[in-house]
């Protein structure tokens, strides 16, 4: 079996117009859900996530409810503890990131307060528990993950957020 981290570009860089019932946001979400059971289904059975809103909240929701008729762990890595304080206009989001953490096998937290380097530090931890990190995103974006796995003879995935969203079919 193996362990998979997932981190993507920022939400506001996936073109998505904020809402969950949106279409093109469930679209989305179905194809980043068939990326995942591939995942699944070819080993990967424990996921890392820094349960940003977007694509790692996606990943949670995703592995939670494969938990209910598989054996599949849920790793959360929590940049900075006051993390959850940018979700306090949106109940509905702040729900679900403590529904998140109570079903995750473990909660990291890599720095008690914001810093420059608490997503490094979070990205680091991550890919220290990794035989894979997928980035949903553009090679030509500098990922900093992505650096410090090739550092560190990790694998690493890119999944164009273009095909996610349909604009390209994949051969």
């Amino acid at each position: 079996m193996s362990v998979c981290s997932i981190v993507s570009t920022e939400y506001h860089n996936l073109n998505l117009s904020g809402k969950e019932k949106n279409k093109d946001v469930i679209a989305f979400k179905e194809r980043l859900a068939k990326v995942l059971w591939g995942l699944f289904r070819d080993g990967t059975d424990e996921f890392y996530v820094n349960l940003e809103v977007g694509v790692p909240f996606w990943v949670a929701e995703f592995v939670c409810g494969l938990k209910k008729t598989n054996d599949v762990y849920l790793n959360i890595v929590v940049p900075y503890e006051e993390q959850a304080l940018k979700l306090d206009k949106n109940e509905g989001l702040r729900n679900k990131y403590y529904k998140y953490h109570g079903e995750a096998e473990q909660v990291i937290f890599a720095s008690k307060r914001y810093s420059d380097d608490c997503y490094e530090i979070a990205d680091e931890i991550m890919v220290d528990e990794s035989d894979k990190i997928v980035i949903i995103g553009d090679e030509s974006e500098d990922f900093y993950i992505a650096r410090y796995a090739k550092e560190n003879n990790v694998d690493v995935e890119y999944i164009g957020v273009d095909s996610l969203l349909g604009l390209t079919v994949s051969g």
